[in-house]
């Protein structure tokens, strides 16, 4: 174990110290609806549900980019005052193309026609495509109710590029009856996403709606080390442990904003736990795979003769560097996999590191660096009068 203690000769020497906060470089940002949706198309529950109220089966759910339409087209509804937009490949639905507004040609101003006489026109031709577009679309209006959404209106279909970004949309694909369907979700209000997470939510086990709602704590397993208890003891407020996490987490405080990859764990310490590998990119948290149920126990060393006298102070002790993360209900949990998205409450960078062995917390501390070293430096430990409480 290396220790430093904070005074102005080891300052010198490794360099200062920077708290996370500063070394956190500019993310890719993401707006907490994208998340949320994010969160909510990745959610296993959509599928069976869909597939029960719809009989629709093969859903996929993929990032915007891998999207391409020779003729996209949106469909834009209205739920109450929020709205939500849906892009198809025109190509494949000529009836819809033949009613579909050009949003490029229709600001276009025939010569020689006044300003005055061309906007009756234009608003007459538009509503009734929309109107004739509402028609076309009655089906989907129905599929919608019948999946709880009863107030969801049509209000046109315009031609129109895809976002640029493809952050901001995803692509689902799916087959209904002998029709495979692909589309491309795009901006939706929180209005919409709240409407289609409360339908979600209410696809529980009956028998365990009651269990599904208790809440699991969750952590990220930033490092694992081994220290004498001794050297445990003699940590106070201020020192800094070197190489206690994993270099992967070094991302975070570096300006090249790379993303880090960690490893999440719901459940208590001691019984089976729910782990899964993760990606943090400032405040989100990304699954990179499906969770697995797990069952860890703590490595410590065992002395080569018991039977000599053996200083407890000259003991071993696994010591585990976790963040606290998002507690999520057991239906949740039972929910996620590849894809799925979690808003942190604070960066990585900024989030307080808890020092525990065999399940309970020895200490709190905080990520800094030191030179270009990353560390963690304590803030608090609690000590017990014989060993480590």
């Amino acid at each position: 174990m290396e220790l430093t203690s904070p005074t102005p000769a080891a300052a010198a020497t490794r360099g200062p110290i920077v708290r996370g906060a500063a070394a956190l470089a500019t993310l890719p940002a993401i707006e907490p609806r994208t998340a949320r949706l994010a969160r909510l198309v990745a959610d296993e529950r959509i599928a069976a549900w869909l597939q029960i109220k719809l009989g629709i089966n093969a859903l996929s759910v993929e990032a915007g980019e891998r999207t391409r339409f020779a003729d996209p087209g949106w469909i834009d509804l209205s739920h109450g005052f929020a709205h939500a937009s849906v892009a198809i490949d025109l190509a494949h639905y000529p009836a819809l193309a033949s009613v579909a507004v050009d949003t490029a040609s229709r600001d276009a101003m025939p010569t020689g026609v006044a300003q005055n006489a061309v906007e009756p026109m234009r608003d007459g031709d538009t509503a009734l495509r929309n109107a004739v577009a509402a028609i076309l679309l009655a089906p989907l209006v129905e599929h919608c109710a019948t999946l709880g959404l009863a107030d969801i209106r049509v209000l046109g279909v315009r031609r129109a590029r895809v976002p640029a970004d493809p952050r901001t949309a995803f692509a689902v694909a799916f087959r209904h009856g002998q029709r495979h369907i692909e589309c491309l979700l795009g901006r939706l209000d929180d209005g919409c996403v709240e409407a289609l997470s409360a339908c979600v939510a209410r696809q529980q086990i009956p028998y365990a709606r009651h269990v599904s709602t208790i809440s699991v704590p969750g952590r990220l397993l930033a490092g694992t080390r081994t220290y004498r208890i001794d050297a445990l003891r003699s940590l106070r407020p201020g020192d800094v442990l070197l190489r206690a996490v994993d270099a992967g987490l070094a991302a975070c405080m570096d300006a090249s904003s790379q993303p880090a990859d960690l490893r999440a764990i719901w459940g208590i310490p001691g019984a089976f736990q729910l782990a899964a590998d993760v990606r943090i990119e400032g405040c989100t948290m990304t699954f990179q795979g499906t969770p697995t149920m797990t069952y860890e126990t703590e490595d410590h060393e065992t002395p080569v003769n018991s039977e000599e006298p053996l200083d407890i102070g000259e003991l071993n002790l696994p010591v585990k560097f976790e963040l606290d993360t998002v507690p999520m209900p057991v239906v949740q949990l039972s929910a996620l996999r590849a894809g799925y998205v979690v808003e942190l409450p604070v960066p990585v960078a900024d989030a307080r590191i808890r020092l525990t062995s065999y399940g309970q917390t020895i200490g709190l501390g905080e990520l800094v660096t030191v030179g270009e070293q990353l560390g963690v430096r304590i803030v608090q430990m609690s000590h017990g009068n014989v060993s480590v409480q």
